[in-house]
């Protein structure tokens, strides 16, 4: 007996090689925030550790800002969202309402106030509708909005028996029936 394939591990490269390419053609899914952090003055803070936390799962990334006081975070989940930032010398600020849609990346700048770490400020308020960062155009699409499309009498139904009635039920018969079952439908 002959081998199909030259190498023993070709069958598990091949199914690796899939399954990374299908992870990269995977639909993306979250939404991102970036922003600024500036002392009472307008001035960039640099070093700023910067939090994001999903209300919902609770999950939290920190990161830290940059020269400018810039701050970004990419592949965050859908959802309410908490950005705070703490730095030693000022107190932590919380922002909060921040809602995040399918691909959109909210600007949320946080101002920093000089005093001591155990006091809070909390900033509550919704992110603007209007996006500054992208000129993409997006939108979300319902369950209802999918149900009300109109389909214009296309209607794959397998249990249609009209058109199969008086043939043989092989794989001959459903090889040469098929193709004209669906150019019926278009």
């Amino acid at each position: 007996m002959r081998r199909r394939f030259p190498h023993p591990a070709f069958e598990l490269r091949i199914l690796l090689a899939l399954i990374l390419f299908t992870a990269a053609l995977r639909a993306q899914v979250g939404g991102a925030i970036s922003g600024r952090v500036e002392d009472g003055t307008g001035a960039p803070i640099s070093g700023v550790a910067v939090k994001v936390k999903s209300l919902e799962t609770s999950a939290s990334r920190t990161t830290t800002t940059d020269a400018a006081g810039n701050y970004r975070f990419l592949s965050l989940p859908l959802g309410p969202q908490e950005v705070s930032a703490e730095k030693t010398g000022f107190k932590l600020a919380v922002r909060t309402g921040i809602h995040l849609a399918v691909g959109q990346e909210a600007v949320v700048n946080v101002q920093l106030a000089v005093g001591p770490m155990f006091q809070t400020v909390t900033v509550s308020e919704e992110v603007p509708l209007v996006n500054t960062t992208t000129s993409s155009v997006s939108g979300l699409v319902g369950e209802r909005q999918i149900k009300d499309l109109p389909l214009n009498g296309r209607s794959f139904d397998p249990n249609r028996v009209d058109i199969w009635k008086g043939y043989r039920h092989d794989w001959t018969t459903w090889r040469e029936m098929l193709p004209k079952y669906l150019a019926e439908q278009l």
